[in-house]
């Protein structure tokens, strides 16, 4: 799925053209590959949308009318930026619920009042190391985390070389959650037992790809993602 920048003379575009759909979505025009509908649903999808079910409703039955404000007032003083590089806001309530998923994600409870402050830091970049055949694989980065900040690594199987779209999906796309660490933890963090037992065995002339991202323990704030890539060479 691609972002659409568009132009003076086209301020919108719907419908399909040539086996592409343009839509519209929370941060503006999309583009994207037409496939046909699929009745049937990965584990990952039917627990984030049981999750994102969960939330909603929390945010209307159990949320005051003034914790509803909260959320809604922090999301409007942290607008974010898409890959266009055009800001955008979250809703009060997706805000919400971003931050009580990057919450769980960690092991923290979660929070029915916004937080009084909201900030993380960010990695800057990802070193990773190799060594073949079959490790050790560790990441690291430039910059460590604070004392509240968790480390959270996303990783994708191992995939064909030089690849950017797998089975028509993008590789970005491949990424899944692969661990958290203890807050504040320096690196480099060994991951090759934690890999091996989500990805099974190290495929030689594959590459896999990385993000990792600090997740604010207090306050549910994720900071800028970096990623990296590991072309796994003999």
């Amino acid at each position: 799925m691609a972002k659409v920048l568009l132009s003076p003379a086209i301020t919108d575009a719907r419908g399909s053209l040539g086996g592409m759909v343009f839509t519209r979505g929370a941060t503006g025009a999309i583009l994207r590959v037409k496939r046909p509908a699929l009745t049937s649903a990965t584990i990952l999808q039917l627990g984030l949308r049981g999750a994102l079910a969960t939330w909603a409703k929390k945010w209307d039955d159990t949320l005051t009318p003034t914790q509803r404000a909260g959320w809604k007032n922090l999301a409007a003083l942290h607008p974010r930026t898409d890959q266009l590089l055009k800001s955008y806001t979250l809703t009060g309530m997706q805000l919400y619920v971003s931050v009580n998923q990057a919450l769980k994600q960690i092991g923290e409870p979660p929070t029915n009042d916004a937080p009084a402050a909201y900030s993380c830091g960010s990695p800057t970049a990802v070193t990773i190391a190799w060594t073949p055949p079959a490790g050790p694989l560790t990441i690291d980065s430039p910059i460590e985390p604070a004392a509240n900040e968790v480390p959270v690594i996303w990783a994708s199987p191992n995939l064909p070389g030089g690849r950017t779209t797998v089975h028509g999906t993008s590789v970005k796309g491949k990424l899944r959650f692969l661990a958290s660490y203890a807050s504040g933890s320096a690196g480099p963090h060994d991951i090759t037992a934690i890999y091996t037992a989500a990805y099974g065995a190290f495929k030689i002339g594959q590459l896999i790809n990385f993000k990792l991202q600090f997740t604010d323990k207090t306050n549910g704030c994720q900071g800028i993602a970096a990623i990296g890539q590991q072309f796994l060479h003999s």
